[in-house]
């Protein structure tokens, strides 16, 4: 689960690049979608049901959220659109609609798992250095790398990946990003 709590966060206008403030998220309610501020620094007025961006600045990658501002006290409470949030990225994710298969796998602690059979996972996009994967929670974990067997149309690609974030989607899906390695485990350029 995703969590921004101690992160630092800039607030801009919505849609413009001039910043309102700054500050570090005290609370991140995940359900409600919102994150408090106490002690935030204003370098002009923030009114109530104003609207603007903030750039929550957690690693790996910042994120990038639409909010209103509701004040509460001395807090500031920003809602955080749902389905608005974007990664401030460097190369762009190409979303895909395809089948993986994992077929050999070193988990986190450094062992080699012997697969019987193939995991089945989803992809979801691809991007110069990384692959996002959805498959059941108890599959893999952060810090695992692996094979993995992607179907495309120009035929079977193998790749080798090492998780490094996950969320979770509720139920039975994770989605996993990974990063590409080569077979000694740095990265790669795909």
């Amino acid at each position: 689960m995703r969590t921004y709590e101690g992160c630092s966060v800039l607030i801009f206008e919505i849609d413009s690049d001039r910043e309102l403030g700054t500050d570090v998220v005290n609370v991140y309610n995940s359900g409600s979608q919102y994150i408090e501020l106490q002690n935030l620094s204003v370098t002009g007025e923030i009114p109530e049901d104003t609207h603007c961006r903030l750039l929550i600045l957690q690693a790996p990658v910042p994120m990038e959220y639409r909010a209103k501002v509701v004040k509460d006290g001395t807090s500031f409470l920003f809602m955080l659109y749902k389905g608005m949030e974007k990664e401030n990225r460097m190369t762009p994710r190409y979303g895909v609609d395809t089948q993986a298969q994992i077929e050999h796998f070193v988990c986190s602690e450094g062992k080699l798992h012997y697969l019987c059979e193939p995991i089945p996972v989803s992809v979801i996009n691809v991007s110069q250095g990384g692959v996002r994967i959805m498959a059941r929670p108890e599959m893999v974990s952060i810090g695992d790398r692996f094979q993995f067997n992607l179907q495309l149309s120009g035929g079977k690609k193998i790749l080798y990946a090492q998780v490094v974030n996950s969320l979770d989607k509720g139920g039975d899906v994770t989605e996993y990003g990974c990063r590409l390695i080569t077979l000694n485990g740095g990265d790669i350029d795909a």
